[in-house]
């Protein structure tokens, strides 16, 4: 079996997988060596790999903002559209001035 780590852009450990077969991806470190020695696949979450060496400290993303209170987002979407109906209708009326303007 071997493991490997997902690695994102800055070579931060965000994922894992194993397979019965090699797998050729570069953004993919093959960690099956160090799973065999006694090293839980799980630990090289959230680590960092950089030149061959994983670092001892783990990158935890940030929790999840909380969902906002349903009641609240409505009334933020209500006056967000109330502002986008008079943005549309000053644009229209815009429109009309000029096309009044160059064709009267």
């Amino acid at each position: 079996m071997r493991h490997y780590v997902t690695l994102n852009q800055v070579g931060l450990c965000i994922g894992y997988q194993s397979s019965s077969e090699e797998i050729l991806d570069d953004s993919l470190v093959d960690v099956s060596e160090m799973v065999e020695d006694g090293t839980s696949i799980d630990d090289f979450l959230w680590r960092k790999y950089t030149e061959g060496i994983w670092s001892e400290e783990k990158f935890k993303p940030d929790p999840p903002a909380p969902a906002p209170d349903p009641e609240q987002r409505i009334i933020a979407l209500e006056t967000e559209n109330e502002l986008l109906r008079e943005r549309v209708a000053q644009t229209q009326d815009d429109v009309l001035f000029i096309f009044e303007t160059i064709f009267a």
